[in-house]
């Protein structure tokens, strides 16, 4: 009787080993397709750090410009000259402090006095 028994159960053991398959098998395309989304997210989440950082680095940018924009007007409103590089010197002489010089009259005087 065993070995009758041992045949009714051999037809039943191909077909667990096909569900076992079929769920190994599903149980790996569930991990590729979760792998793949893992991957997807992650790429779209470094995408839009990227964009992030570059409207960032615009609006930085778009900061700066009105600033100096700003203080450029300002400068002008009143009335100073626009900064200068650190090597440059820049004097202004103002009528009251001008020196004049007349060579002409200066050689006429020595030339008199010396005459």
């Amino acid at each position: 009787m065993d070995g009758s028994q041992d045949d009714s159960n051999m037809p039943e053991q191909p077909f667990h080993e096909r569900i076992q398959k079929q769920q190994l098998m599903i149980e790996q395309q569930r991990q590729e397709e979760l792998l793949r989304l893992q991957q997807s997210a992650m790429a779209e989440k470094q995408q839009e750090e990227q964009e992030r950082q570059l409207r960032q680095r615009r609006q930085e940018e778009e900061l700066f410009r009105l600033q100096q924009e700003a203080l450029l007007e300002k400068q002008r409103e009143l009335g100073k000259p626009p900064p200068v590089h650190p090597t440059e010197i820049r004097t202004s002489i103002y009528p009251s402090s001008a020196v004049e010089l007349n060579t002409t009259s200066a050689l006429a005087n020595y030339a008199t006095e010396a005459g």
